[in-house]
């Protein structure tokens, strides 16, 4: 087929870059599906609404939106008063695809160092668990695109009224910050375990 071959003399032209790319392979690979789906977006006869079916849609928008609303969801919930159910943790859902979710979880397992965070892959769950702080706090900027030091601001929060203080995000080995993916619903559930410094010094967790 004429658009087989042009798409194949296509991919040949990037060739010489071979020796700028980590895995030349993979990355032919995906120019080929990346040019096949532009060329079946818009062969002639195609709908708007095929088109809008075959569309690439970028993961870093979609990303940086998520963590954002994560981090949102996380300092809403930092609470002075421990709760009846979790104690000193926050948990939430989100309604995630499975490509979402491994992009994540590939931008994680790919990274140079594995320090301060496990990967669990199950047949029904995938778990991320960060027991330091810093390394959590970097990858959380990186997906989010928004300094570190603004992620740190989202894992604290004072408190006014009855009960003066503040709310801190808590993350170690024994308290992790976990990331669970649940392939049957297409769910993330994100909990977190955080502490409480009343007006006093006494703390809380």
């Amino acid at each position: 087929m004429a658009a087989e071959a042009a798409i194949v003399n296509a991919t040949k032209a990037f060739r010489p870059l071979r020796d700028h790319l980590n895995n030349h392979y993979m990355f032919e690979e995906e120019v080929k599906r990346s040019l096949s789906l532009l060329y079946e977006k818009y062969v002639e006869g195609q709908s708007s609404l095929e088109r809008a079916i075959k569309s690439q849609i970028e993961a870093a928008p979609l990303l940086e939106g998520e963590l954002k609303i994560w981090l949102q969801m996380i300092n809403r919930r930092l609470s002075p008063r421990m709760k009846v159910r979790n104690g000193w943790m926050l948990e939430f859902r989100r309604a995630m695809p499975l490509q979402v979710f491994t992009l994540i979880l590939e931008a994680i397992k790919k990274a140079r160092s594995t320090y301060g965070v496990t990967c669990k892959e199950e047949k029904l769950i995938t778990t991320i668990l960060y027991d330091r702080e810093n390394r959590l706090i970097r990858d959380l900027s990186v997906l989010s695109q928004i300094s570190r030091e603004s992620v740190r601001e989202f894992f604290t929060k004072k408190s006014k009224g009855k009960r003066k203080g503040s709310s801190e995000v808590v993350i170690s080995s024994e308290s992790p910050f976990s990331i669970c993916f649940v392939k049957r619903t297409q769910q993330v559930v994100v909990r977190v375990h955080y502490k409480f410094i009343n007006e006093y010094g006494y703390t809380f967790s």
